[in-house]
């Protein structure tokens, strides 16, 4: 009766035996001991051992070339007809990619350590019906009695990264709607409060002053009330994207919420403000009368020289000083520093 031993896989754990009187293998290094190393098996015994494993195998030898694949390695592989497809791992690898895989196998054979080499990301292979997938792969030296040679582990991992760029794609998604205007696209208030933090910490680390602008729409109701509120979201939007095209590259607009919008002009001292906000209410409203929209803009606009410590006393600020300007007849700019 012949012993054996058990071996496990090396990604589901399901377990096979293999006869204890040739190998002793730990898959969890990818570590294979011939028990008798005076007694090494030749090729035709290690491709029985390796159509035991549950992942695919390749054997192959110092010129690249494919000695032994097992039939788990067909299966992944998709290899028609009766023998593996591939004579040369090149063939398994995308035309593009192969530059420089014969000097890191040859740099591997040298290795004094033979140690396993694991891709920690997944490579792209070549089936033999010319797909593509993903793969990640194992590779270990292994000793038999006519020589010494590579053994690649190779697993499809091409539905696990699938899923999971699929999920990356859905948490960037959801990451982009939790700090963006569903309405506009631009910033919400979430977004905006975190770039205005991080100016007043400029401003307070290293001096760098910043203007802040809290636009209000003038006669914006009138708009909901006599022609609905569909007519009304276009205005927002058109006032919106004139913000986001407007503005000097590294300025940030967001919508407040309803009808109000604000401005954050990094770096930005008073005189500079004042020269840029008249060109800014131009573009408003010239936009607006394109549309035969009554609207107008109420501005306020603070340039803030000292910190103002909270991002709450900050917006405080800029709405007071927007309010001055609506209690001054609206469709105007009031401006002051802070300091």
């Amino acid at each position: 009766m012949i012993d054996h031993v058990l071996g496990r896989s090396l990604y589901n754990r399901r377990f096979f035996s293999f006869p204890s009187s040739l190998f002793r293998a730990d898959f969890s290094t990818c570590e294979f001991q011939f028990l008798n190393p005076d007694n090494l098996p030749i090729l035709s015994d290690y491709k029985w051992f390796l159509n035991t494993l549950p992942e695919a195998a390749l054997v192959v030898d110092d010129r690249g070339e494919i000695l032994i694949a097992n039939e788990m390695a067909r299966r992944v592989f998709k290899s028609s007809g009766d023998s593996f497809h591939a004579k040369h791992v090149w063939e398994l690898i995308p035309v593009e990619k192969r530059e420089g895989h014969d000097d890191k196998m040859a740099s591997f054979h040298k290795s004094p350590e033979k140690e396993s080499r694991i891709a920690n990301s997944a490579l792209e292979a070549v089936r033999g019906d010319g797909t593509r997938f993903a793969i990640v792969i194992i590779l270990r030296q292994i000793t038999l009695a006519c020589g010494s040679y590579t053994l690649a582990i190779c697993q499809d991992v091409s539905e696990r990264r699938y899923l999971v760029t699929g999920l990356r794609n859905e948490l960037d998604q959801e990451r982009l709607l939790a700090r963006t205007d569903p309405l506009t696209s631009i910033a919400n208030i979430r977004r905006f409060r975190a770039e205005l933090e991080r100016s007043i910490e400029r401003l307070t680390r290293y001096g760098r002053h910043f203007t802040l602008i809290s636009i209000d729409l003038d006669n914006f109701k009138p708009i909901n009330d006599d022609y609905g509120h569909a007519e009304g979201d276009k205005v927002l939007i058109d006032v919106g994207g004139t913000l986001k095209s407007g503005l000097r590259s590294g300025d940030f607009p967001a919508r407040i919420g309803g009808d109000e919008f604000a401005v954050l002009l990094p770096d930005t001292d008073f005189d500079a403000a004042r020269k840029f906000i008249p060109r800014l209410v131009e573009t408003l409203e010239n936009k607006m009368k394109k549309n035969d929209w009554p609207v107008t803009f109420s501005l306020g606009v603070v340039t803030f020289n000292e910190t103002p410590g909270r991002v709450d006393k900050a917006l405080m600020v800029a709405d007071e000083t927007m309010y001055l300007a609506k209690r001054s007849g609206k469709n105007r700019a009031a401006m002051r520093t802070f300091q």
